[in-house]
């Protein structure tokens, strides 16, 4: 699905976070102003991710993942960047427009409380030898408009997400600097974002993850074979297999997976296989939070024959209309209430979402982009070999919740 960007005036503003693979420092044009320089962001209080936290976040997961998937297509999401960027848009939200992001983005909790949990996960988002994942955050504003932001809301998200602070002039080349900034923090991957033909605003949010690592064990040329997958179309396609051995087996209704872990650990490739008279399209359907939770919490020790297909491909999708189904139509209307970001009546004009993934025998590389635009108002050993459409997720190990989730259909 192409992107399209709705043009903005001077009154207008966008929010934008990146997931990506690798982070390093971003070129920006001499116009740019660093405001955080010499600053430290404040102490704040954040909250261990929990049975209550983790139960929203998988909800949230998998109802966006629900609707982004068509039925055939590869699709994939960030859970993490996509949270990320609309809980820091919340920050500015009151009334009705704050009560269903809160409902959306975290079952109910409070934004405040979201703040602290996902704090202290993206915290705990480590790195070491073979793996990558660092966070980071910027804001980028307009200077010389009449356009202002509200203290109060860049403190908020400066001091839970570690946000880097610019101001620079408004001209054609806040877009380049956001581009570079956002293809630098993908390892250029996603190496535009904005186009120059889009007219910018007052305001950008970025959050950027990076994440690259390489499987614990590395497939030896013994260990890949050719193999045949069938798409979601019943159409067989040659493809290369990566043939392992796991201990984690995942047995759930109408399915069975494995987890695979990257090296050290901390991540891991959770792999889910419908069973072979379930559709992919009927078992994303029949999925919730709940099921996913006490799937990744519930595997079995065992021996499982896992077979992989190496894979890339890449997704985008605005992700408005999902956002308003599954219950924050507010937002995106002339009714909004962003008063906690500024003065000037503002509302959710979009939410545009673009990743990449690629699978081989060496690891995983997978990015994400996303941006809230906003504008003015108006048995034995197991075998799981995924040779037919399957839903997949990169997880964080240690507190079972994912980073990206997808549907590989071949199509």
């Amino acid at each position: 699905m192409k992107r399209k960007f709705t043009s903005l005036t001077l009154t207008s503003a966008i929010l934008i976070s990146a997931l990506s693979l690798s982070a390093c420092q971003s070129e920006k044009s001499l116009e740019t102003t660093d405001l955080m320089t010499g600053i430290k962001a404040a102490n704040h209080e954040t909250v261990k991710p929990d049975d209550a936290f983790k139960s929203a976040y998988d909800n949230f997961s998998v109802e966006l993942l629900k609707k982004c998937f068509d039925g055939k297509s590869n699709t994939l999401i960030s859970p993490l960047s996509v949270s990320s960027a609309l809980t820091m848009t919340a920050n500015g939200a009151n009334g009705q427009t704050k009560d269903e992001m809160e409902k959306v983005l975290g079952s109910g909790m409070p934004i405040d409380e979201l703040n602290k949990y996902l704090s202290s996960f993206g915290g705990s988002l480590t790195s070491g030898e073979g793996f990558k994942l660092k966070n980071a955050n910027s804001i980028w504003f307009i200077k010389d408009n009449n356009f202002n932001v509200n203290n109060e809301f860049l403190h908020t998200n400066a001091d839970f997400y570690h946000a880097e602070i610019y101001k620079r002039a408004y001209n054609s080349e806040i877009v380049n600097d956001i581009n570079n900034w956002v293809s630098e923090h993908t390892d250029g991957m996603i190496d535009k974002l904005l186009d120059n033909g889009d007219a910018l605003s007052n305001i950008a949010l970025i959050n950027a993850t990076a994440f690259n690592a390489v499987w614990e064990t590395y497939y030896f040329d013994n260990f890949v074979e050719d193999g045949t997958f069938t798409d979601a179309n019943g159409n067989e396609q040659s493809v290369t297999m990566l043939i392992s051995e796991e201990s984690e087996y995942i047995n759930g209704d109408n399915c069975t997976g494995f987890i695979k872990k990257y090296k050290g650990g901390k991540y891991g490739f959770a792999a889910i296989l419908p069973d072979s008279n379930v559709s992919i399209s009927d078992f994303v359907g029949s999925l919730n939070g709940d099921k996913l939770f006490k799937m990744l919490q519930n595997t079995e020790t065992t021996n499982v024959v896992a077979k992989i297909p190496k894979f890339e491909y890449e997704y985008s999708a605005g992700l408005s209309e999902a956002l308003k189904a599954l219950g924050m139509p507010t937002a995106f209307s002339d009714s909004a209430d962003f008063s906690g970001i500024s003065g000037d009546k503002l509302l959710i004009s979009d939410v545009l979402h673009k990743t990449k993934i690629s699978v081989t025998e060496e690891g995983t590389r997978a990015v994400a982009a996303t941006g809230v635009v906003m504008s003015a108002a108006p048995d034995g050993d197991k075998q799981v070999i995924l040779n037919r459409p399957f839903m997949y997720m990169i997880i964080d190990n240690e507190i079972m919740l994912p980073l990206f989730a997808g549907v590989y259909t071949g199509i």
